[in-house]
């Protein structure tokens, strides 16, 4: 309900300046974008590395 009430003043101020509403947004999924996947490759250790020897 937030989120709606802060459109609804985002909306009023934008129609008050400059004479035009937000658009219309279409949530539709009848044509969902295919996955892509990263093109790099993760690092070869991705880990901490080890704790210094103290030399005990």
């Amino acid at each position: 309900m937030v989120t709606a009430g802060n459109l609804d003043i985002l909306e009023t101020w934008l129609y008050q300046r400059t004479g035009t509403h937000l658009t219309d947004s279409v949530f539709d999924n009848t044509h969902p974008q295919p996955s892509t996947w990263p093109t790099t490759k993760p690092p070869a250790q991705a880990g901490r590395p080890p704790p210094p020897a103290t030399g005990r």
